[in-house]
């Protein structure tokens, strides 16, 4: 199953503020195919109403609409982290910032240190409404493009950010790096990864998706703790199955990322 309407870059929204461009979309009327950007978000939200925590220097905030006949299936909310992922690494203005990027499921975008700790630059929040009749995914994206907010007890993952403090900035035509502005590289960069989504939205059901996203799971043969009521389950990761749950090597089923499943190898 395709969308019936992809992203459109004609009809990209792009605001200075917002509470929050998932909201912005699914509170208004807005047709498929619909993209808002802002620079700054005063609301913004995570998976199972957690706070975004803004970056407090350059952050990319984004929201579009994909409209389906019907609600598409689980394994499209990967697909969205590994296109984001893919369209990081495949833009050359980004290349010194990308190494050691990964995706923990179900998508968030991660670095991997040298010493192999984690680091959290950034999140996908899908949502999705019934609206005439098609069904609506609100796709939202947000990304440190530089610079992270202060890590919190509440972090299971430190945050980072794509481009550090003190690194080389991006550069929107990868022939003068370091001499664009911060705002302008990341704005150059939104056709690119708007390319990639629609790509990943049209593909997320080809036979060989789950073998490419398995590649850049962090969690996969980590070991994990989970806390199931008054039980703590601790077993190794070992695939995500068909319908895009986490399984465990204890015979566990993950399918609600809301659970809180903790990294301890």
């Amino acid at each position: 199953m395709q969308p019936t309407t992809a992203l459109q870059l004609d009809q990209w929204i792009q605001l200075q503020q917002c509470e929050s461009t998932n909201e912005l979309l699914l509170s208004g009327d807005y047709a498929p195919g619909t993209i808002v950007t802002a620079q700054n978000q005063t609301s913004g939200r995570g998976r199972s109403g957690r706070r975004w925590r803004q970056s407090p220097q350059k952050a990319l905030y984004f929201s579009g609409i994909y409209a389906w006949q019907e609600p598409p299936g689980p394994l499209f909310s990967l697909a969205v982290g590994l296109a984001v992922l893919e369209a990081l690494e495949k833009w050359p203005a980004l290349k010194p910032h990308t190494p050691g990027l990964g995706l923990k499921w179900p998508n968030d975008l991660i670095r991997i240190a040298r010493d192999n700790s984690l680091q959290k630059i950034g999140g996908i929040l899908i949502e999705g409404k019934l609206q005439n009749s098609m069904w609506h995914s609100v796709v939202g994206i947000g990304l440190n493009w530089q610079g992270a907010p202060e890590a919190s007890q509440e972090d299971p993952i430190s945050p980072g950010a794509l481009i550090s403090q003190g690194s080389q900035k991006a550069n929107p035509d990868n022939a003068r790096e370091g001499q664009d502005p911060e705002s302008t590289s990341m704005q150059q960069f939104l056709p690119f990864l708007v390319e990639r989504l629609n790509a990943g939205a049209a593909g997320y059901q080809r036979p060989d998706f789950l073998r490419d996203y398995l590649a850049r799971d962090v969690l996969q043969q980590r070991k994990v703790r989970l806390q199931e009521g008054n039980e703590t389950v601790e077993s190794r990761v070992s695939g995500i199955n068909s319908e895009g749950s986490l399984v465990l090597e204890n015979g566990t089923i993950i399918s609600d990322s809301a659970r809180h499943l903790e990294i301890i190898q």
